[in-house]
């Protein structure tokens, strides 16, 4: 449901709408919300980078392909993560209470959530697991239109360009993912045609996923509801 409302409600609306409805219906109070999702959000990021670099090394392995610029921006970007969960930052965003509020919620939730080792390694497995299945997923389909583009290529494009949902501006980052997909393409050397072609697979391919899971799951919860609102 989230993710079926994220393909038309900009700013990851999808993931209000969870909020809400865990809120009215079980009680869970917004902060506790954000910060279960930051911690997530946090160990989705790093199995994405993770992966993200390991495509590279298995890239420089088969053909020989290594670019620094792609290497330094991972490395960076995982940099990054390190330091503001890793080095005590209060105030960081003090002179804005929105973004410090938020910033707080989510170095909460990380540590909740590393306190739990099997938690965290279970969340570490299940995300590991998601995009290996994405990737195994895009592969089989792109292979029905282009040949000219091996498994190694599709996991750096898919882990990297799936960055760009962590901007979600626009609904379900319309354009952001494009146009990081582009880049990555053209920094891989990938004809403009398979860039192409690979973002119209995938559009197609997640629209069509989504909404059916929202048709299958949305009668079987409503149907839920009814049940319960009967009683």
């Amino acid at each position: 449901v989230t993710n079926f409302f994220n393909l038309f409600l900009p700013m990851r609306g999808g993931t209000v709408i969870r909020a809400v409805y865990l809120k009215r219906q079980h009680d869970f109070p917004y902060s506790k919300f954000l910060s279960t999702i930051g911690g997530w959000y946090i160990i989705l990021f790093i199995v994405i980078t993770s992966g993200a670099l390991l495509s590279l090394v298995g890239l420089f392995l088969i053909d020989g392909f290594w670019n620094l610029t792609l290497t330094a921006i991972i490395l960076g970007l995982l940099l990054i993560l390190v330091i503001l969960f890793s080095i005590p930052l209060e105030g960081l965003f003090s002179k804005f209470n929105f973004l410090d509020g938020r910033f707080r919620q989510v170095v909460i939730g990380w540590k909740v959530i590393r306190k739990d080792r099997r938690l965290v390694v279970y969340l570490f497995a299940l995300n590991s697991m998601l995009a290996m299945i994405g990737v195994g997923m895009m592969y089989i389909v792109v292979l029905l239109f282009l040949t000219n583009i091996n498994i190694i290529e599709i996991a750096l494009l898919h882990l990297i360009s799936s960055l760009s949902f962590f901007i979600n501006i626009t609904p379900a980052s319309f354009g952001i993912y494009e146009g990081t997909l582009f880049i990555i393409g053209s920094i891989i050397a990938l004809p403009a045609v398979v860039t192409i072609t690979y973002a119209l697979i995938y559009r197609f391919v997640s629209i069509v996923t989504i909404g059916l899971l929202f048709i299958v799951l949305g009668r079987k919860w409503y149907k839920q509801y009814i049940n319960i609102r009967s009683e």
